[in-house]
């Protein structure tokens, strides 16, 4: 059993500074229980991108996998990926990709989504950890392994525990990065830093009027800003828009 310990694995994540480092550390510590690679998934809850519904942003901790990624958006695998669906929908226990696979019915098109990975990428087991799930949107952590399926479930038996708290910790400093998160959000609704400095003064409850004070920016001139946005974005409510942005610009 591989037990972690303060001052080593957690705690090196958890003291990382930029988000790049926090993504080694988790890559290094993950490695010490047979997982090669990982990426983090964020769905968002927006009204400003019903189009991308359910459509997850992914940032890889490393980019050993990256061509088994680039096939899975590509392929558009995420239309009958099971395991990310079952996460979506409010499932908060660890996945592991296969024991699902036997523990529920799945279709031959879900079932070739775990498929793939271990004939075509030799990804021979693979688990899903969710994180959060709430107002702001859908996270969760998905690690890949070539361990053997009888070492898999001797890890799981016990160290996913240890493994479940790194993830969640993961995620908890990468949301935390407000430059992080709203990298991210720009993956989907294009914000330029005009706007976002107009949004951040909107959302902190600071009268418009008094937007130039602190900004630079003239009252006239962010109104058109906000205007512009909203007009772009289906004409949504200034309510709307706080409420969307409002979690990834505080």
């Amino acid at each position: 059993m591989l037990v972690l310990k303060q001052g080593t694995f957690l705690q090196d994540l958890l003291m990382a500074t930029d988000t790049q480092t926090c993504l080694q550390k988790f890559s290094e510590a993950i490695r010490q229980f047979g997982f090669e690679s990982g990426f983090y998934c964020f769905v968002p809850n927006s009204v400003l991108h019903p189009d991308a519904e359910n459509q997850p942003i992914i940032e890889m901790t490393d980019p050993a996998r990256a061509n088994f990624l680039h096939h899975y958006s590509a392929e558009n695998l995420v239309a009958n990926d099971f395991i990310f669906h079952a996460a979506l929908s409010g499932h908060r226990d660890p996945l592991p990709w296969w024991h699902e696979a036997q523990s529920r019915e799945v279709s031959a098109v879900e079932r070739n989504v775990i498929e793939v990975p271990r004939y075509d990428y030799d990804i021979q087991n693979g688990l899903t950890i969710p994180v959060m799930q709430d107002q702001r949107g859908f996270a969760c952590v998905t690690v890949f392994s070539d361990l053997s399926d009888s070492r898999f479930t001797l890890f799981l038996n016990e160290d996913l525990n240890s493994l479940t708290l790194l993830a969640n910790a993961l995620h908890a400093k990468l949301f935390s990065d407000n430059q992080f998160m709203t990298t991210l959000f720009n993956r989907i609704v294009s914000i330029n830093p005009t706007e976002q400095q107009v949004f951040r003064h909107l959302i902190s409850g600071k009268p418009m009027k008094q937007i130039e004070d602190h900004t630079g920016i003239s009252y006239r001139y962010a109104t058109k800003v906000l205007d512009k946005f909203r007009k772009k974005h289906g004409n949504i409510s200034k309510d709307q828009l706080l409420y969307s942005l409002g979690h990834f610009f505080f």
